[in-house]
């Protein structure tokens, strides 16, 4: 009996790989693109068909005006650093971050470009436009270009969510 079934698997494998052909190496691979590259765009002349421009969304902190880029990925983790847990968006250095948890919030990134809120377990809130958010749900109104986002006790830490198109 194991001998049939070694037998059927080659047969198997044999089948399979004089359908399935290795893809080629493209002529000229992807060079790395700058950290701060978000926006996704077709580009027919491109092998790929794809490329990357500038971020689409940030977060400008009230306290100092600095605005801070939003990476492009599905979920960007705000709070404070620490040795163990490095969030994607550091508040740490904010001078109203003293109630901003570890992780904090997140901001989600959900297909056809729509950002979303939530609050991710923290100890002190997360506001939106005042409103207190529930821990661990994620607010269902999509972000828009002039929201404000605030976290901690007394929404001390409060930033301005801001997109390209706006």
């Amino acid at each position: 009996m194991p001998i049939l079934q070694i037998d059927a698997f080659s047969a198997l494998y044999k089948a399979i790989s004089a359908v399935v052909r290795p893809i080629p190496a493209a002529e000229h691979p992807p060079q790395p693109l700058p950290l701060s590259a978000a926006r996704i765009q077709a580009n027919p002349s491109h092998p790929y068909a794809t490329y990357l421009q500038d971020a689409v969304a940030a977060l400008i902190y009230l306290g100092t005006n600095t605005r801070l880029e939003l990476p492009l990925q599905s979920a960007v983790y705000i709070g404070r650093a620490n040795s163990q847990i490095p969030p994607d968006i550091d508040v740490g250095n904010a001078p109203d971050s003293a109630y901003v948890s570890r992780v904090h919030a997140v901001i989600r990134l959900i297909p056809g470009g729509t950002y979303t809120l939530e609050d991710a377990g923290s100890a002190n809130g997360t506001y939106l436009n005042g409103e207190a958010l529930k821990p661990g749900a994620r607010f269902r109104r999509p972000l828009v270009s002039g929201d404000i986002i605030a976290l901690g006790k007394g929404e001390r830490c409060r930033f301005i969510f801001v997109t390209d198109d706006s």
